[in-house]
C-alpha cells in the first residue's frame, strides 16, 4: 500500500519496504522506484541502485539515484548470561548475544541486483562486567569489558548503537568502560569505543564517552 500526498513543494509518497517506513520527494526525472528508498540509514549494509540496472553507484555523485537494501531481514537472536555472586554485593556477570540474519541469499541477491555480496549476515558481542549489577546508591561501581562484531548484514544497520563505530554495522571493536555512583539514582560513567571496519576500505573510530546519569 502506498500513501500518496501533495504540497507546494511537489509530491511525497510513503510506503512500507521489508518492514520500514520509507519517504521520497517526486520530481521530474525520478522513477517509481524512487518511493521505496529507506527513509532513514546509517552504514554497512549492502546496498544496490534502484534506478540503474544493478550498477553499484548510489550514494555517489549527484545523480546516482536512491539505495535499495541487497538483502532481506529476518533476525534469529540468542542472548545467554551467567552471573557470579559468590562476592555479593560485588558481581561477575558474563553476556554473549548472537545474531544471524535468516533473509540473507546471496543467490537471491545476485539474481535481483547482479551484484556479489560477502555473506556478513552475522554477528556477535562478548561482555564481561565486575561490580555492583545496578549502579543505584553512592559508592557503587561497576567496569566491564566487551568485544562486538556485526557483519554487514546481520541487523539493519538503522536501528544499531550510535556510539559503537558510530552506528550501523561492518564494524569489530573493543568497549572499555565503567560507572560509579555520586549520590542515590545518579553516576558517572565513562566509555571507550575503539573499532574498525570489517571489509572494504579501512575505517578506524575511536570514541571517548563521558556521562552523567540520573533516574527519577
Amino acid at each position: 500500500m502506498a500513501v500518496w500526498g501533495a504540497s507546494g513543494d511537489g509530491m511525497e509518497k510513503r510506503q512500507p519496504v521489508f518492514g520500514q517506513a520509507t519517504a521520497n520527494t517526486l520530481v521530474p526525472g525520478d522513477t517509481a522506484y524512487d518511493g521505496t528508498v529507506l527513509a532513514a540509514r546509517q552504514k554497512g549494509n549492502s546496498t544496490f541502485d534502484i534506478n540503474k540496472g544493478g550498477v553499484p553507484s548510489c550514494g555517489v555523485g549527484t545523480s546516482s539515484g536512491g539505495c535499495g537494501l541487497a538483502s532481506r531481514f529476518r533476525e534469529l537472536n540468542l542472548t545467554g548470561q551467567i552471573d557470579l555472586a559468590r562476592f555479593d554485593p560485588v558481581h561477575l556477570v558474563l553476556t554473549g548475544d548472537y545474531v544471524r540474519n535468516l533473509g540473507f541469499d546471496a543467490d537471491e541477491i545476485l539474481r535481483r541486483t547482479g551484484i556479489v555480496y560477502p555473506k556478513e549476515n552475522q554477528g556477535y558481542q562478548i561482555r564481561l562486567a565486575a561490580g555492583m549489577p545496578k549502579i543505584t546508591n553512592r559508592h557503587d561501581w561497576q567496569v566491564f569489558g566487551a568485544y562486538k562484531r556485526v557483519g554487514a548484514d546481520a541487523v539493519l544497520d538503522a536501528y544499531t548503537d550510535s556510539d559503537f563505530h558510530l552506528g550501523g554495522t561492518d564494524a569489530k571493536g573493543w568497549v572499555l568502560g565503567g560507572s560509579y555512583g555520586i549520590a542515590t539514582n545518579t553516576s558517572f560513567g565513562l566509555r571507550w569505543f575503539s573499532t574498525d571496519e570489517i571489509s572494504g576500505l579501512p575505517l578506524a573510530i575511536d570514541v571517548l564517552m563521558l556521562d552523567l546519569n540520573s533516574r527519577f
